[in-house]
């Protein structure tokens, strides 16, 4: 099921190496808490080498503390601006940054440009 909903929801996504961060493309996405919660834990599901640090929920942006290969990432779901990206949670290496965006990539979207 994690999969489906993720390859539903999820059009595309760029790594943007000047920001370094990875956007997400969403569509048929309600914004709403609900969807959130189910976006987020599909997401975790599927990408099991991501562990979970902590969950910061504010009013408009919910964000997700993780690790990977020992470098820290916030996934961010910003409702006003209907957007979802991850970047770095301090100073990352962009080669790791690299690596967790084509992580990304082949599980989730395989056949998605």
């Amino acid at each position: 099921m994690s999969h489906n909903y993720l390859k539903n929801v999820i059009k595309r996504i760029v790594l943007d190496d000047t920001y370094e961060i990875i956007d997400f493309q969403i569509v048929n996405f309600t914004w709403q808490s609900e969807e959130i919660i189910i976006f987020t834990r599909s997401f975790f599901q599927l990408l099991t080498n991501l562990h979970l640090i902590e969950t910061i929920d504010g009013a408009d942006r919910h964000s997700l503390r993780f690790s990977y290969q020992n470098n820290e990432f916030i996934l961010n779901i910003e409702c006003i601006c209907e957007s979802i990206w991850i970047d770095a949670y301090a100073t990352s290496h962009k080669d790791i940054f690299s690596i967790l965006f084509q992580e990304i990539k082949s599980q989730l979207l395989q056949d998605l440009p």
